[in-house]
């Protein structure tokens, strides 16, 4: 990969842990700045907490109610804002529904009318429903006018996240972020705060994809496929003026780069301590992008190796019993000790195409048993 000496492609300012400073861009220098404080950050574990829904048993009737938020189970941290309740409804002849609330406890139920497909409960009656569904959940129920209803059970947990999140804003379908990634944007923001989290980063002039920080809140590692180099890697100390630039870049295709296999570099992942990188390298992977926005893009390894990366003495080496090539290895994790690694493995998948073929990104033609037939591999 080509190196420019002290050429600057991010400069992050003002991260420094418990203040929040202002941030600006000159673009004429590649220069980006990054404000906001920092810990031991979290990436978007809220995600999970999504997009699932219970179907009530009035399901089969006309009109049915299904909430689709919260999840049925949803076990909400104890320092989290107040989410807001969504349901839909097969037809519109209602134009009001009942909130209900219901605890295990002695305490009476909450009731609220409203007049939307939706409800945030203020932040008094939230921290009701929040310490009494700690011990056990509460049961939270809309019903119609006609007294078709859909309820999901909730809980609270007693650890808090007591932390940041800092995450990728993506425009769906999301081809159209592969075609122009400067409309990706990052957030960073508390988790206990109503408003949405501030935009910190953007216009980023390379791809900037999978994203990890170290346990110790300390470092940062960033995919940037910089220089035509798929395998290019940023690694960065958190600190109050961040700067991008060549010097902060590794390439995954270095280890054992005249062999000719080519690198992606995928799943990257920081040590808790932030000395060391775990990587899949000598990889392949399916990546189709589809139309809808649901779920827009279809993304998971098919060859690789595990080698980790060492800050301190750039050295490259195969992680033991992760460096077959007859598998595919990947999904590397870091236990809290940082002694051990869990990862994934699967038989390579194999056929004509994928062995002829150069490319780390495969078209759907390639794998079609795979994407139209749903064969496991």
């Amino acid at each position: 990969m080509r190196r420019v000496p002290s050429r600057r492609l991010l400069r992050c300012t003002a991260f420094r842990r418990g203040v929040a400073l202002g941030h600006s861009c000159d673009t004429r220098r590649l220069r980006r700045r990054l404000s906001g404080p920092v810990a031991s950050l979290i990436a978007l574990f809220l995600t999970s907490l999504i997009l699932v829904g219970c179907q009530s048993d009035s399901a089969s009737e006309s009109g049915a109610i299904t909430i689709t938020y919260p999840a049925e189970g949803t076990l909400f941290p104890p320092d989290i804002a107040a989410p807001t309740v969504i349901w839909q409804q097969d037809d519109s002849q209602s134009g009001s529904w009942q909130i209900t609330i219901e605890f295990e406890s002695d305490r009476e139920p909450l009731t609220y009318q409203v007049t939307t497909d939706q409800w945030e409960p203020d932040a008094a009656v939230w921290e009701q429903i929040k310490y009494q569904s700690v011990d056990a959940p509460a049961t939270l129920t809309v019903t119609d006018a006609r007294g078709l209803s859909d309820s999901v059970r909730i809980r609270t947990s007693v650890d808090p996240v007591g932390d940041a999140i800092f995450y990728r804003e993506v425009p769906l379908p999301f081809i159209d972020a592969v075609q122009d990634p400067s409309r990706i944007r990052w957030r960073f923001g508390e988790i206990s705060s109503v408003e949405q989290p501030p935009v910190v980063l953007t216009d980023l002039p390379v791809c900037g994809n999978c994203h990890s920080f170290s346990g110790n809140g300390d470092t940062l590692g960033l995919d940037v496929d910089y220089g035509n180099d798929k395998g290019g890697y940023a690694l960065l100390s958190v600190t109050e003026d961040m700067v991008l630039d060549d010097e902060k870049i590794i390439s995954w295709s270095d280890y054992r780069k005249d062999d000719g296999e080519a690198t992606f570099g995928l799943l990257s992942l920081v040590s808790r301590d932030g000395r060391y990188v775990i990587s899949t390298v000598k990889d392949r992977a399916v990546f189709v992008a589809t139309p809808g926005i649901e779920f827009s893009q279809l993304f998971f390894p098919i060859k690789g190796i595990l080698v980790i990366y060492d800050r301190e003495t750039g050295e490259y080496a195969p992680l033991p019993g992760a460096d077959d090539p007859a598998y595919v290895q990947s999904n590397p994790t870091w236990s809290p000790d940082g002694k051990h690694i869990v990862f994934a493995r699967a038989p390579v998948y194999d056929n004509e195409a994928v062995n002829r073929s150069s490319s780390l990104l495969l078209d759907e033609t390639d794998v079609q048993e795979l994407i139209q037939d749903n064969q496991p591999f």
